[in-house]
């Protein structure tokens, strides 16, 4: 689901560049609408977009696989996977939009996103633990917000079953465990420190979007 909310994020604002190299936005900001409302409206817009993609793409998986493999899926965990969709989908609109406001062609946007959505798989640690890449490898993943979001819904669709299956077993097998599928990332073991990191990432990111829309606000006065 991390992966589908970074394309979906990503090809929802495809608009937003393309309304901007059309001069669309820059007629609209002629009329009463403000600015800032306008920008709001296509970051709403793409966070609801990747939210009902995630939704559908768990709703999709957890039917196959239940049907499939005849997997017992935890359906009481809806309540808790909807809020945390649409925060995923904060983060990432709020990166996409950095990305979109920064290029003001199509063919320049859709390389970009591309190569995003080919580093998605490998930095959301689909293939591999990220205990066996060498320290700077971890590094350059850890800076990025995907394997947090990735160990996130890990750590949710995976609670009961790690608890079930390690029951009465010491916490550092435990842990040494969750390091190799990727449920710990470094020194974040916790589901609520795992998501205050992501907290942070937001804030980088709209503080960076913020400036970058001041400026685009001046040029169009």
């Amino acid at each position: 689901m991390n992966t589908t909310a970074i394309s979906a994020s990503l090809t929802a604002l495809t608009r937003y560049v393309y309304d901007k190299s059309n001069n669309v936005i820059a007629d609209i900001s002629l009329t009463d609408l403000y600015f800032k409302h306008l920008q709001a409206s296509y970051l709403l817009s793409a966070m609801i977009i990747s939210t009902i993609m995630q939704l559908f793409t768990f709703l999709f998986m957890s039917t196959y696989f239940s049907l499939a493999d005849k997997i017992n899926f935890q359906w009481n965990l809806i309540p808790t996977i909807l809020p945390t969709m649409l925060f995923v989908s904060l983060v990432w609109t709020s990166f996409g939009f950095i990305i979109a406001s920064l290029i003001n062609n199509q063919d320049a946007l859709s390389g970009c996103y591309s190569i995003i959505n080919t580093l998605a798989g490998f930095f959301a640690l689909v293939y591999f633990p990220l205990m066996t890449l060498p320290k700077f490898g971890q590094l350059i993943i850890k800076l990025t917000p995907t394997p947090y979001v990735s160990a996130i819904y890990r750590n949710i669709l995976m609670h009961d079953t790690v608890n079930q299956a390690f029951k009465n077993t010491p916490l550092k097998i435990v842990n040494n465990f969750k390091d190799q599928i990727n449920i710990n990332i470094g020194n974040f073991k916790t589901l609520s420190s795992q998501f205050l990191i992501l907290i942070g990432f937001i804030l980088l990111f709209i503080f960076i979007a913020l400036i970058i829309s001041l400026r685009q606000r001046k040029k169009l006065n």
